[in-house]
C-alpha cells in the first residue's frame, strides 16, 4: 500500500492508471505473451494466429492490466491501494510493484528536468536584474529549486511511499 507524498496524490493515481506508463511496462517487461498466454505458442515464440486481425495488439494488453489485472483505490486519508489479479500470485505481486516504482521514477525525473529547466531561466534573469530586491529573490527560488531537485535525486521513493510491499499470498 504505497502512500502519495505531498498534495499530488490524484496526480499518481492516474499515474498508476495511464496508459502511456502501462503501454511502457508491458513493452519492457514483455507482457504480451504472459496476458494472452492461450494465444501465444511458447515453444515457437510466436503468436498462434498468424492472422494480423487475430493477433492482441498492445492497446488490448493495456486495456487487460487496467481494466482486469490492476486495480487501484485512494482513500481520502492519502493511502492508495494497489492490488493484482492474476494465475500467478508472484508475477501479481511483481507487476504492483513494478508500476509503483515506475510511477516514481517518473516522476522523479520529471521534477529534475522541471528544476534544471526553472534554473537555467532563473540564472538568465539574475543576470537581468539589476536591484539587490529582484536578485534575492531569483536566490531565494533557486534554492528551492535546488532542494527539489536534491530531494529528486536522493529518494527513491519520491511520489509514492510503499507502507506494504505487494507479496503473494500464503
Amino acid at each position: 500500500t504505497p502512500v502519495a507524498l505531498g498534495s499530488r496524490r490524484d496526480e499518481y493515481v492516474a499515474l498508476l492508471t495511464s496508459k502511456t506508463l502501462l503501454r511502457e511496462y508491458i513493452e519492457r517487461k514483455n507482457l504480451m505473451p504472459i496476458l494472452f498466454e492461450d494465444m501465444w505458442d511458447a515453444a515457437n515464440g510466436r503468436w498462434k494466429k498468424q492472422d494480423p486481425s487475430k493477433v492482441p495488439k498492445l492497446c488490448d494488453g493495456v486495456d487487460k492490466l487496467s481494466k482486469k489485472v490492476i486495480h487501484v483505490q485512494a482513500a481520502k486519508s492519502g493511502l492508495i491501494r494497489i492490488t493484482a489479479e492474476w494465475s500467478d500470485p508472484q508475477l501479481a505481486a511483481e507487476w504492483v510493484n513494478d508500476l509503483v516504482k515506475s510511477v516514481n521514477e517518473h516522476v522523479r525525473v520529471q521534477t529534475i528536468e522541471d528544476a534544471n529547466r526553472g534554473m537555467e531561466f532563473l540564472g538568465r534573469e539574475l543576470k537581468k536584474a539589476d536591484t539587490l530586491t529582484v536578485r534575492e529573490g531569483i536566490y531565494r527560488l533557486q534554492e528551492a529549486n535546488l532542494n527539489k531537485q536534491m530531494l529528486a535525486n536522493v529518494q527513491e521513493d519520491y511520489a509514492l511511499r510503499t507502507v506494504d510491499v505487494a507479496v503473494p499470498p500464503h
